[in-house]
């Protein structure tokens, strides 16, 4: 068996997309998380590894995710 194939990943990852609101200089905005944060989270990968997300908009608007 290939070596680089015995250590290939699949990752799953969730997405939960939700407006958050923020408190700076005394003065809240809503703003965009993902899972709570911003920016998002870091998805690490190898080449040959297989990721799967699963995105769940909780957010009033439509989006769009740039990889």
């Amino acid at each position: 068996m290939n070596l680089r194939r015995m250590f290939m990943l699949w990752q799953f990852h969730v997405f939960q997309i939700q407006n958050t609101i923020i408190k700076r200089f005394c003065k809240e905005q809503v703003i965009v998380t993902v899972n709570g944060l911003f920016p998002g989270p870091t998805i690490n990968v190898r080449e040959g590894d297989t990721v799967i997300v699963h995105v769940l908009n909780e957010g009033p608007y439509d989006i769009t995710l740039h990889w």
